[in-house]
């Protein structure tokens, strides 16, 4: 179950995949985020654009992290470090 606590955030977020050619993308990994029975997947703000911090919660195993936006293939967008560098949005916990 996927729970959004501030709606104009993730509509702005939205619009933005959308003009990037990335909302397949997003889809996708909040669908993998949140897929499973029990799963709740909380979403909130982030202190960077187009990113969300995130409550996990896999059927009693919490963790808490990020969904973060890393930009096109290539782009640096923020302060995150990825080992393998991608475009889009990834997990980070």
């Amino acid at each position: 179950m996927l729970v959004i606590t501030n709606k104009a955030h993730f509509m702005q977020v939205a619009r933005f995949a959308r003009s990037q050619g990335l909302w397949d993308q997003l889809k996708q990994t909040l669908r993998n985020m949140s897929d499973g029975e029990g799963n709740v997947i909380t979403l909130y703000p982030d202190l960077y654009e187009n990113c969300f911090a995130v409550s996990m919660d896999y059927n009693g195993y919490k963790c808490n992290g990020g969904l973060i936006y890393h930009g096109q293939a290539g782009e640096v967008q923020n302060g995150s470090v990825s080992l393998v560098p991608s475009g889009g949005w990834s997990v980070h916990t």
